[in-house]
């Protein structure tokens, strides 16, 4: 599985601090900035998650749900 190195981190900690703003549009900014190898990473799969589940947008958090559950 890919590593975050501290600029990947760095993205992943600032979504999750915008969702915990409030702002889950940022957030999900902030998890565009990682490279497609990340994308399906588990610590990415939940925050997206998270901020599909703030946004309402049940159908896109459904579908990162299921796929961090295939993960795990």
């Amino acid at each position: 599985m890919q590593t975050f190195g501290p600029t990947e981190r760095f993205h992943l900690v600032a979504a999750t601090g915008w969702l915990e703003l409030g702002n889950w549009k940022e957030g999900a900014l902030e998890l565009d900035q990682l490279g497609p190898e990340l994308q399906n990473h588990p610590d990415v799969l939940r925050v997206r998650w998270a901020l599909a589940s703030a946004a309402k947008e049940w159908q896109q958090a459904v579908e990162f749900a299921s796929a961090l559950a295939q993960k795990e």
